[in-house]
């Protein structure tokens, strides 16, 4: 993959996505008393690798990056940028920033752990966001937020923890905006406890995409 240079023409458009990627062997705490250390890392990274793939399908990003403390995890391709080791909202403001200077001049933050998202979620995502000027989708709670597309990047305010989703509408009423909202169960569906791995267990993942193992069944614990 080619990456547009500072002096790259800033009236074409320039879509980057960007994932927020925690170290695998120290993600998804609330599985570990079911997964272990080793189980819970391969889940983070065939996540990752599915979204990765439905990102690469999309006919609307233009390039993907990972922000993150270490690249190992980081595949050809895909950008790595170093997490200055804060929080998560720290570490995208830092990404979100140095990747306008090379030239993104739209900007979808999208987490690693939607294991039934597709480029079709992700296309009509980007659309809807093109539209408002911004879109955003919740967790399946409606608490959280899974991904935001912002059309103007610069300057936004990440507030990701918990009920970040009515901080995300908050920032966006006060700029005079109304977020498209997602409702495709692609960016819905986060997998963060037991009972997500339970309706895992009972949606028949395309072949195509990467498969989580079959000792990941709840009726194995």
């Amino acid at each position: 993959m080619t990456y547009p240079s500072p002096h790259t023409d800033n009236t074409a458009s320039n879509c980057w996505a960007l994932i927020p990627l925690k170290t695998p062997g120290l993600g998804k705490t609330r599985l570990s008393g079911h997964l272990s250390s080793d189980d819970r890392k391969q889940l983070v990274e065939t996540m990752l690798a599915g979204v990765i793939e439905a990102l690469r399908a999309s006919r609307l990003v233009d390039h993907i990056a990972i922000v993150s403390l270490s690249a190992e995890h980081c595949p050809a391709g895909v950008l790595h940028i170093s997490d200055p080791g804060k929080d998560l909202n720290d570490a995208l403001t830092y990404a979100s920033q140095q990747l306008q200077i090379i030239g993104a001049r739209e900007l979808l933050i999208i987490h690693a752990d939607l294991p039934l998202i597709d480029s079709r979620d992700i296309d009509s995502f980007i659309k809807a966001g093109r539209q408002q000027q911004i879109a955003l989708a919740s967790d399946h709670h409606g608490m959280g937020t899974n991904a935001i597309y912002l059309r103007q990047p610069e300057n936004f305010t990440f507030n990701f923890g918990h009920g970040s989703l009515a901080r995300h509408l908050r920032q966006a009423e006060e700029r005079g905006l109304q977020p498209a909202l997602s409702q495709a169960r692609g960016l819905q569906f986060d997998l963060d406890t037991e009972q997500d791995l339970h309706c895992l267990n009972t949606i028949n993942l395309p072949h195509s995409r990467p498969q989580p193992p079959a000792h990941w069944s709840l009726s194995h614990a």
